[in-house]
């Protein structure tokens, strides 16, 4: 059976309320009770086509960036970095003051898929990794038509939170990984991998990827890119920002040739 090209959008217990404020209670906050539900919104007829929903009988799991989705006969896979609840400071964790500070440290999140049998709206939840990660890309190029590799930072599989420290990139049809330490003993946050194709035709995963990273200890910033043939051998070229580099999520790479 053909299916439609989608948009998928999860909806988790995380809830965003006003009128909670008013019960002293912070607006946002985490309802594992509420059910897990998948929108799949037609790409071709966004505006006026049919949604359809399916609630997902998973345990409660939330996924705040998603890798990429594709649709293949009547299967659907969604990947993403999965939490056991949002990594924020919610009014669960009865946190005083300056507690707050521990964003991050809450939760943690590994490589997980959720499949979707389309047929008859079934899905299955799997972690793929043990892996601390998140902030995941994809080669843009390729969103929906099937996707090998998946960019991520990730951490320690080992300890708590989430202590995020390397560049990874993972074949997704292996489960293989190449891993580059970029954050060491002096304080840095290191950010969003953005992929960059090294020629507009060139295959899926060549090319370049332009990492920042905040070192704010020092007020300075720099962008550290590889060559996704090898990311083990370490940048081949750094450029520093001469002033801090606050929190940089979220990049896309825009070719101007």
């Amino acid at each position: 059976m053909a299916h439609p090209a989608v948009m998928v959008l999860p909806f988790q217990g995380f809830v965003f309320d006003p009128d909670r404020i008013e019960r002293g209670l912070p607006v946002h906050g985490w309802n594992p009770d509420l059910p897990t539900m998948l929108a799949l919104v037609p790409r071709d007829d966004v505006e006026h086509g049919e949604i359809r929903w399916i609630t997902a009988e998973i345990e409660p799991q939330y996924m705040m960036h998603t890798l990429a989705a594709e649709v293949t006969d009547d299967t659907l896979t969604l990947d993403a970095p999965v939490f056991e609840r949002p990594p924020f400071p919610l009014d669960i964790d009865r946190f005083e003051g300056e507690d707050v500070s521990l964003f991050f440290n809450l939760a943690r999140s590994a490589l997980g898929r959720w499949t979707v049998d389309l047929s008859t709206g079934s899905v299955k939840s799997e972690l793929l990794d043990d892996r601390p990660c998140e902030l995941p890309k994809v080669d843009e190029r390729f969103y929906g038509r099937g996707h090998r590799w998946g960019y991520l930072i990730g951490g320690d599989a080992k300890g708590n939170g989430m202590r995020m420290h390397s560049l990874v990139v993972r074949d997704l049809h292996s489960g293989d990984e190449q891993e580059y330490r970029l954050r060491h003993e002096r304080p840095a946050v290191v950010m969003e991998p953005t992929f960059v194709p090294r020629t507009p035709d060139a295959r899926e995963g060549d090319g370049y990827l332009m990492v920042p990273v905040s070192r704010w200890t020092e007020n300075l910033g720099e962008y550290v890119i590889f060559d996704t043939d090898d990311i083990t051998a370490g940048p081949v070229c750094r450029i520093e920002i001469p002033f801090l580099l606050g929190f940089t999520p979220h990049g896309h790479w825009m070719d101007f040739r």
